[in-house]
């Protein structure tokens, strides 16, 4: 593959990582300030003596095979750990899409870098 079809790809996947990194950390706020709120109402329905008012455990439809109910009130019905997983994956990816950028660049890089510095002021 030639160097600019590979840094036009490179280009354009590093755009829409950079596009899913945007809508994934807003949603990311969005879902887990949600469920912490939530958890906070949750945790607001235990009365002082410590007994509980109108608790409900749902572990029927909603339920994983561990146990763990599926919280199916969240925004989108979105997993706050599956979106925490992507987001971080996404941000490693285009981390490594970077240095590899840069890698392909880097004769230009440092020849401009070389250029720039070591022109004599005033010529």
């Amino acid at each position: 593959m030639k160097k600019p079809t590979l840094t036009y790809l490179l280009i354009a996947i590093q755009a829409l990582l950079l596009l899913f990194l945007l809508i994934s950390g807003i949603l990311q706020g969005w879902v887990l300030e949600h469920e912490n709120v939530e958890k906070a109402v949750a945790g607001s329905i235990y009365t002082s003596s410590g007994s509980q008012e109108g608790h409900r455990h749902d572990h029927g439809e909603g339920s994983t095979g561990g146990g763990s109910p599926v919280d199916h009130d969240t925004p989108l019905n979105i997993n706050p750990h599956t979106l925490v997983a992507c987001h971080k994956w996404a941000a490693v990816t285009f981390v490594v899409l970077i240095i590899v950028h840069i890698t392909l660049h880097w004769s230009q890089i440092t020849g401009m870098s070389r250029k720039i510095f070591t022109k004599k002021p005033y010529q």
